[in-house]
């Protein structure tokens, strides 16, 4: 058997990184030696690096404090990543890599013993935390009520899962390509909602933290390339950003408090997180509270330092702007403690950049026109860009009024999908769900609610009956359109076909919710609007 490779800092690796490669430039590196490696085995890409130089840039433009002993003892990064091919010694993983590797024998891989495919999910997980929390008080305040921790898992979720009464509720451990989505913390506040730790490319999604928890959802311990987005804390509470070398990770679209005193982390972990954490248009909802520059390195505690994060579209300012330099490092007067940009025209950007790589990767049907989920959003997730248009407060949610979404000029289509609920309608005249139209009987596409309540799919007037779908319940319902014949299934049941001619262009908009002038306007909610 092969002797361990071991780096000049005790490390010891399968086989060392014999490339050099920018951050976020491959998903491609040369091994020494990949006779140990195989397709689909999970490794983590890592270093443990004492040389001064290292520790100089991962905190620059800053230098490192005496009390931060654990970068001071070296710069630890990892990674984990599944091997999708081999060829000789060059290895190729399932995602690109976000640090800047090079082949100076520090850089190595290891394995990572995994389970994969765990799942949990539709759940209320309750505990029996009643006190009222002390911060640091004792080992029961802060975790004694811990509910559930994922330890190197792989590929696996948890869904729709209340944590009630807990003062930890949920944490990732040494996991990979895991989701987390439509988690719900409430009951009695406690010291953490969510800490994604140690962890690469986890996804939490709409993680809603009513509890109010010291600690908000967010990233620590050599956490990379993880995601937190639509998702909510209180006013007065802020992200956990729990130290000890967290990096590259984002928060999306995120509605929330900005305070002080609140990421965590020891003095010994300092830097709560190294560089390239981007805050992506977050709203945050702090009352005034007197801070009047937002500091990410503070000169007034030894904690709270951020290295030079990314804010965009940041709303809901409550203070002035991003602290200068100036009062903590005063030979770097002038210069703001975080890249920053007012404002940007992608929404959301972890969806851009998902679109991105399934565009690229050929993931998504060519027929596919635009597909936008709404639900709050506008953006289309096809490759075609088309973003939808607004007149709602809510894009997706239509008050049966003078609400409208309007997706585009589309008048050749041959499929039509979406998800509807409804549970009320217009019992004096029709309710246009989607149309291209603006009034009358013979709209080239439309589906309705008639005066009963009951969904029907028709072009040029003439069309197929559904029944009274207003349960209150979602439906998913597709409208076909082969040559001239039309059908229609809701639910995954055929509802029949018919003969319909078919309509000449027009100029009026696809339009969800309304008309394009808000004539039968439709009461309830649509999502996951496809047109092939």
């Amino acid at each position: 058997m092969k002797q361990a490779i071991v780096s000049p800092t005790g490390d010891k690796f399968i086989t060392t990184v014999a490339s050099n490669h920018l951050r976020e430039s491959t998903r491609s590196i040369i091994v020494a030696d990949a006779t140990l490696l195989q397709v689909g085995q999970w490794v983590m890409l890592t270093r443990l690096d004492d040389r001064r130089a290292t520790i100089n840039a991962a905190v620059a433009p800053y230098q490192t404090e005496s009390g931060w002993t654990a970068i001071n003892n070296g710069l630890r990064s990892q990674e984990f990543h599944q091997i999708t091919a081999i060829s000789g010694n060059d290895i190729t993983f399932a995602a690109p890599i976000h640090h800047a590797v090079t082949a100076d024998g520090y850089w190595g891989l290891k394995h990572a013993a995994m389970l994969e495919n765990v799942g949990i999910e539709n759940l209320t997980l309750k505990g029996n935390w009643q006190a009222n929390f002390v911060h640091h008080k004792s080992g029961v305040h802060d975790g004694g009520w811990s509910m559930l921790r994922l330890s190197n898992v792989n590929n696996s979720w948890v869904r729709n899962v209340t944590f009630s009464d807990v003062n930890v509720g949920l944490t990732t451990s040494n996991t990979a390509a895991t989701t987390l989505e439509d988690i719900t913390f409430n009951g009695n506040p406690g010291h953490l909602s969510l800490d994604i730790n140690s962890s690469t490319h986890v996804l939490a999604r709409n993680i809603q933290d009513l509890a109010r928890h010291w600690h908000a959802a967010g990233f620590s311990h050599r956490a990379v390339g993880n995601v937190l987005t639509e998702s909510w804390h209180a006013p007065d509470r802020y992200h956990n950003l729990h130290a000890d070398q967290p990096y590259a990770n984002l928060i999306d679209k995120n509605v929330g408090g900005w305070n002080y005193g609140l990421m965590g982390g020891s003095i010994g972990q300092q830097p709560n997180h190294l560089k390239y954490l981007v805050f992506w248009n977050n709203n945050n909802t702090a009352p005034s509270n007197g801070i009047y520059n937002w500091s990410f390195m503070r000169h007034d505690s030894k904690y709270g330092r951020v290295i030079m994060p990314y804010v965009v579209g940041l709303s809901g300012w409550t203070f002035n702007r991003i602290e200068t330099q100036q009062r903590y490092r005063a030979n770097l007067s002038g210069t703001p403690q975080a890249h920053i940009q007012p404002s940007t025209q992608i929404d959301s950007l972890y969806e851009a950049q998902l679109l991105q790589r399934r565009c690229v990767s050929g993931q998504i049907d060519t027929n596919l026109l635009g597909d936008w989920p709404l639900a709050g959003s506008t953006t289309d997730l096809s490759c075609n860009q088309n973003k939808a248009i607004s007149f709602a407060t809510t894009p997706g949610s239509f008050n049966g009024i003078d609400e409208r979404i309007e997706l585009g000029d589309f008048d050749h289509i041959t499929r039509l999908e979406f998800d509807v609920r409804y549970s009320s309608w217009n019992t004096a005249k029709a309710s246009f769900i989607v149309s291209k139209w603006d009034y009358g009987t013979k709209n080239p596409y439309y589906i309705q609610l008639g005066k009963t309540g009951k969904l029907s799919a028709r072009v040029n007037g003439k069309g197929i009956n559904a029944g009274n779908l207003g349960d209150g319940n979602w439906h998913h319902i597709v409208m076909t359109l082969n040559g001239n014949i039309l059908g229609l299934n809701v639910d995954g049941t055929d509802h029949g076909i018919v003969t319909v001619i078919l309509p000449a262009s027009n100029n009026f908009p696809f339009s969800v919710g309304s008309t394009a002038k808000n004539t039968y306007p439709f009461t309830g909610d649509v999502e996951n609007v496809k047109l092939y």
